[in-house]
């Protein structure tokens, strides 16, 4: 604000002079102009304090304007930054949990039952966090108890057959020579198939002991691969089948890994094409992250409506190898 400083004549009886100099008999002309010209002074100098007055006010009104909006642009601004805090604080928190969350499930679905979520609050999505954890649980029980009536079933499934196997057996022998063809073939039928149930209880059962104890150790496959080839010389010579391979790397993970190269091998021999000699090739490509076997063979294949079932029983064993196997 300016101030403007100036000087005014004061006189209370200029009013009454000059009205009394008016009202008189023979009022002086002169007298009336020295009254006239003090009286402009004043309204000269209450003009000027008018203008003073109302320049102080104006100046004093657009401060207090500035200042209000000065006050309403601190409460706005601070309101604005608190609640956009607030929004990064929360959004932060929900993303972590979210990502908790999806590192846990991300895991859980390879295979590593060991994954668990994190959780980080008591709202709803620490509540999912929490459900995924239970469901795990659940999960790794039924596993469990999945892999123990395997165990059972097949275990106690092998008495029976041996008693089938046994009798038919004892049946060809005793009376050998005394059937007719039709009965030994019959009993031949009963034998092969018996055979054939035991070795298949005999695979469930080895699948529900596979990694059992969850103990990795260190395998080198080329060793075991070779261990598996001269296993298995004799069926190879006999269908003059030819493996090759490449060099494989050395891999932390279960010793059951020879059976899954001695069955595709085996797989490819016995499903052969018709006047077709077996060939079997087993690569491997390191991805970075994984290894990708590659065991492929000139054998008459499976169909492509059978792709999707071929490994489900399977699946987790192979993704839980994935992920703990790799070196």
């Amino acid at each position: 604000m300016v101030k403007r400083g100036f000087n005014y004549i004061r006189d209370d009886s200029i009013a009454e002079r000059f009205h009394a100099e008016r009202n008189a008999q023979n009022p002086s002309r002169e007298k009336l102009d020295r009254l006239i010209a003090e009286i402009d002074i004043i309204n000269q100098q209450l003009t000027v304090l008018e203008d003073d007055f109302s320049y102080t006010l104006g100046e004093g009104s657009r401060w207090l304007e500035d200042l209000i909006l000065k006050i309403l642009l601190s409460v706005a601004l601070t309101v604005e930054f608190t609640g956009l805090i607030l929004t990064i604080s929360v959004t932060r928190g929900i993303t972590r949990e979210l990502n908790e969350i999806n590192k846990a499930t991300s895991k859980i679905t390879k295979g590593d039952f060991t994954a668990r979520a994190m959780v980080l609050s008591k709202n709803e999505i620490g509540q999912v966090a929490s459900e995924v954890n239970q469901m795990t649980e659940q999960l790794v029980l039924s596993n469990k108890e999945l892999g123990q009536v395997a165990y059972i079933a097949s275990h106690d499934l092998q008495e029976p057959l041996r008693t089938i196997s046994n009798f038919v057996a004892l049946f060809q022998r005793q009376y050998k020579g005394k059937l007719d063809v039709n009965a030994d073939e019959y009993l031949a039928f009963i034998g092969e198939a018996t055979f054939r149930m035991h070795l298949l209880v005999k695979d469930i059962l080895d699948y529900s002991r596979i990694g059992n104890d969850k103990k990795l150790v260190r395998i080198d496959l080329n060793k075991e691969v070779q261990n598996v080839l001269k296993g298995m010389a004799i069926n190879i010579s006999e269908n003059n089948a030819q493996i090759n391979t490449s060099p494989l790397p050395v891999i932390y993970g279960f010793l059951e890994l020879q059976y899954l190269f001695q069955n595709l091998i085996s797989n490819a021999i016995k499903f052969r094409k018709k006047e077709v000699d077996p060939v079997v090739n087993i690569s491997v490509q390191d991805s970075g992250k994984e290894w990708l076997f590659t065991i492929k063979d000139n054998g008459i294949g499976i169909e492509e409506k059978y792709h999707e079932r071929i490994f489900t029983i399977f699946k987790n064993f192979i993704q839980t190898v994935n992920t703990q196997a790799r070196e």
